[in-house]
C-alpha cells in the first residue's frame, strides 16, 4: 500500500495554438525562474532526490489535435533537457529576454545554465556566451563574480564571469570582443564611468583568477549527480517515448518542492501532445500538489503561481467531450470499426476479429481491454492502483491467458489520443500470437 497521495490526472485541450506560442512558452518559464530567484526560494538548483525511486508521481496531461509538434522551447532551474535542439544563439536570446524582464544578471545566468548544463564539455573549464549589446553586458557585469578584461593576440574580451559552485562545475563568461584600440579605450572608460573599473588580465593569470584547477573532477562529479537525480524522470520519459506520442522532455530539477523546497515531494509530470508530444516534469510537495489540482494544468498552475502569462489557453475537457474526440479519431487510427458505445465505453473491432473495449471514465480511471476472437480477454492496460510498478498506477497486463501473467508499467496517460502507439502495439502483438 502507498502511504502518499497521488494527484489525479486531468486533460485539457489547448486552444489558439501557433508557432509563436511554443517560443513564448520558453519566455514564460524564464520569467517564472526569475521570480524564483527574487523570492529567494529553494527551487533554483539541483537536488539529491533520495526518495525519487519510491515516490509516486502525479501527472496532468493536455493535448491538441493541431498540426504543430511540441519542441523543447522551454527551460527552468538548471533543467535536464532530453533530445534538445538548442544552439548558442538561443542561449543568448534567453539571456537577453531575462535581462529585459528582470534587469538581473544573476537571473539571466541561472536561466542560461538551464540550457548550458547540457552543453558542458569535459575539456573546457568555462562556457563562453558572446553578447551583442553593451547594455546587456553592463547588466551582466554588475552582478558577476569577476568582471574583467582579458587580452590575447590583439583581441580584448570585456567579460562578466560567473564562478562555478558546488552545484555547477564550470564558470560562465558573458563577453564582447574588440580589437580596435580606440574602441577598446572607449569601452573601458564607459564601464569605469558606470562604476566598473575592470582589471586587465594577461593570459598567464586567467586560469588562477577563474579557479581553473580540478575542473575535470568537478565535471565528473556533476555528471554522476545529474544522472542520479534525473534517473526516475528519464525512466518515465523513455517509457513514454516508446508508448505514446511523447518525443521530447524536460525536467525542472529542484532541491525538494519546486515552489517551497520541502524535501517531502512527489515527481509530477505534464504532457502536451499534438502530432508529437512533449513532457515536462518537476517536484511538488503534498501541499502544493493539492493546490495545483484546482488549475487546468500543472503548467497553468506554475504560470499563475509566479504571476506570469500562460503560454497556452487551456480548456478543461469533460469526460463526454474527451470520449467524443476519441470516438471520432481512434477507430481510423487502429483500423477498427465501431461495434457499440455505452456512456464512456466504446467497443472497436479489428478485421482480425480482435476487439478493443475502451473505458474512459476519467483520465485517472480508465482501461484499454483487448479480447481475442474467442471472446476471452487477452491483455489490458488500466489505471487501478493495486500493483507495485515503478511508474504506476497505470500498468499493463501483457498476457491475461495466464493466471500470474507479467504486470509492468504501461507509461500511458489515460487518453487514447496520446496512447495510440502502445494500444496499436499491443493489438498487433496479440494478432501475431493468434496467427502463429
Amino acid at each position: 500500500m502507498r502511504s502518499t497521495v497521488q494527484m489525479a490526472a486531468s486533460f485539457c485541450q489547448i486552444k489558439n495554438i501557433n508557432a509563436q506560442s511554443f517560443f513564448l512558452s520558453a519566455l514564460t518559464i524564464n520569467r517564472m525562474l526569475a521570480s524564483l530567484v527574487f523570492k529567494k526560494t529553494k527551487g533554483t538548483g539541483f537536488a539529491s532526490n533520495k526518495a525519487l525511486k519510491t515516490t509516486p508521481f502525479g501527472r496532468s496531461d493536455a493535448f491538441t489535435r493541431g498540426g504543430f509538434a511540441i519542441m523543447p522551447h522551454a527551460n527552468a532551474p538548471l533543467s535536464l533537457m532530453l533530445a534538445y535542439t538548442w544552439i548558442v544563439m538561443k542561449i543568448r536570446e534567453i539571456v537577453e529576454e531575462t535581462l529585459k524582464d528582470t534587469g538581473s544578471g544573476k537571473s539571466a545566468d541561472i536561466c542560461a545554465k538551464s540550457i548550458l548544463c547540457n552543453l558542458i564539455k569535459d575539456n573546457e573549464p568555462f562556457q563562453a556566451i558572446e553578447l551583442k549589446s553593451l547594455d546587456h553586458l553592463m547588466l551582466m557585469m554588475k552582478e558577476s563574480d569577476f568582471p574583467h578584461v582579458y587580452g590575447e593576440g590583439g583581441v580584448f574580451y570585456f567579460s562578466a564571469y560567473y564562478f562555478h559552485d558546488e552545484r555547477y562545475p564550470v564558470g560562465r563568461n558573458y563577453f564582447m570582443q574588440e580589437s580596435d584600440l580606440l574602441r577598446i579605450a572607449k569601452l573601458h572608460g564607459c564601464f569605469k564611468s558606470n562604476g566598473l573599473d575592470l582589471p586587465i588580465i594577461p593570459p598567464n593569470q586567467l586560469g588562477k583568477k577563474i579557479v581553473q584547477d580540478s575542473f575535470e573532477a568537478r565535471i565528473r562529479e556533476f555528471r554522476d549527480r545529474q544522472s542520479q537525480e534525473t534517473e526516475m524522470f528519464k525512466g518515465l520519459f523513455e517509457g513514454r517515448s516508446q508508448s505514446t506520442t511523447v518525443e521530447k522532455s524536460m525536467f525542472l530539477n529542484s532541491p525538494g518542492c519546486l515552489v517551497c523546497g520541502d524535501n517531502d515531494f512527489r515527481m509530477m509530470s505534464s504532457t502536451l501532445s499534438a502530432a508529437k508530444g512533449f513532457m515536462v516534469g518537476f517536484n511538488l510537495c503534498e501541499n502544493h500538489m493539492e493546490i495545483a489540482k484546482s488549475e487546468n494544468s500543472l503548467l497553468e498552475y506554475l504560470a499563475k503561481l509566479f504571476k506570469q502569462p500562460i503560454p497556452f489557453q487551456f480548456v478543461p475537457l469533460e469526460t463526454k467531450e474527451h470520449f467524443e474526440l476519441v470516438l471520432s479519431w481512434l477507430p481510423k487510427e487502429l483500423g477498427c470499426k465501431v461495434e457499440k458505445t455505452d456512456n464512456s465505453t466504446m467497443t472497436l473491432v479489428r478485421p482480425s476479429g480482435l476487439k478493443g473495449i475502451f473505458r474512459l471514465d476519467s483520465p485517472g480511471n480508465y482501461a484499454y481491454m483487448i479480447f481475442g476472437p474467442n471472446g476471452k480477454e487477452v491483455a489490458r492496460i488500466d489505471s487501478a492502483d493495486h500493483h507495485n510498478v515503478n511508474y504506476g498506477p497505470d500498468h499493463l497486463h501483457v498476457d491475461l491467458t495466464k493466471k500470474k501473467g507479467p504486470i509492468e508499467s504501461s507509461f500511458t496517460t489515460g487518453s487514447p489520443l496520446i496512447d495510440t502507439k502502445k494500444i496499436l502495439e499491443l493489438i498487433e502483438l496479440k494478432e501475431a500470437e493468434f496467427e502463429s
